[in-house]
């Protein structure tokens, strides 16, 4: 076995290659017209599908479909007047605050001083035990 050096840049280039010669995709004009055609007819893209994994031509998944009718709509096309729900597509990037606020909160720095003489513990993994000067109460999580 010969070692060979091969540089990070030939490494990328290859990487490049190999991923370039995968997008090719199989699915022909002729079938993309008969989704088309179907969409036109208003059938849902789970049963575009079905239909031609039934007839034995190339599957296209429903995801794959969805994809092509937002494409076709961010080209100007109007598939996606064909879909039987007419919902707002929504992409969140980032990680925005999505939780709710809690009503009427107390901060912390205003908690009342029975707060501070309890005691909490946790014994095992599913019981929390609190006291206070005159009580115990046990809560299970």
């Amino acid at each position: 076995m010969v070692n060979a050096v091969i540089s990070a840049k030939q490494v990328h280039h290859f990487a490049l290659q190999r991923r370039q010669d995968k997008v090719t995709t199989s699915i022909s004009r002729e079938q993309w017209q008969q989704v088309e055609a179907l969409l036109r007819m208003e059938w849902s893209p789970e049963e575009i599908g079905a239909r031609l994994r039934m007839e034995g031509s190339r599957f296209i998944s429903h995801e794959w479909i969805y994809q092509y009718v937002y494409a076709d709509k961010a080209k100007g096309g109007d598939l996606h007047t064909f879909l039987r729900c007419q919902k707002q597509r929504k992409k969140l990037y980032g990680s925005t605050n999505r939780r709710g606020k809690i009503p009427h909160r107390v901060g912390i720095e205003q908690r009342p001083t029975i707060v501070d003489i309890k005691t909490r513990w946790r014994l095992g993994s599913r019981y929390y035990y609190w006291q206070t000067a005159s009580r115990s109460y046990r809560f299970t999580r």
